[in-house]
């Protein structure tokens, strides 16, 4: 402590307590015993707080990293399809392409519900199989 901080504080004891400490006080031991822990503390929260905002900034990093090598992959694979087509189109007249151009999408095959239902059934069939069969092992135990 310093000596204008240590006379403050001699001050601001007599003023509210009516109490005349010296610098000598062994109240100046604790006063000192608890700067020393809190610097200590202070010390140690601020290596972990830079322990994990190293890591933070190395997984951030990391994330960057793979987001922009996923975007540069999925742009290669854009632009082949694109070289693909180009190259497929480019040999086409104009009456060629308009028919290709227009050419219908097929629809996608429509599900059959009664297929779908006996899939269902057969499939909660074998679940209740399996938990009947679960309890009865549970039983002979």
């Amino acid at each position: 402590m310093t000596e204008k901080s240590t006379g403050d504080l001699i001050t601001a004891v007599f003023a509210k307590t009516g109490y005349k400490i010296t610098r000598d006080d062994p109240a100046f031991i604790l006063v000192e015993l608890n700067r020393l822990m809190l610097e200590n503390e202070a010390a140690a929260i601020a290596d972990k707080l830079s322990q994990v905002t190293d890591d933070f900034d190395k997984t951030a990093t990391n994330n960057i990293n793979l987001w922009i090598d996923t975007a540069n992959q999925a742009t290669g694979i854009f632009q082949k399809k694109i070289s693909e087509l180009e190259a497929k189109v480019s040999g086409l007249s104009l009456p060629d392409f308009l028919a290709l151009a227009e050419k219908p999408v097929p629809e996608p095959a429509s599900h059959n519900r009664t297929t779908d239902f006996y899939g269902l059934m057969v499939f909660t069939a074998g679940v209740l199989f399996g938990v009947i069969i679960c309890l009865v092992i549970q039983n002979f135990k």
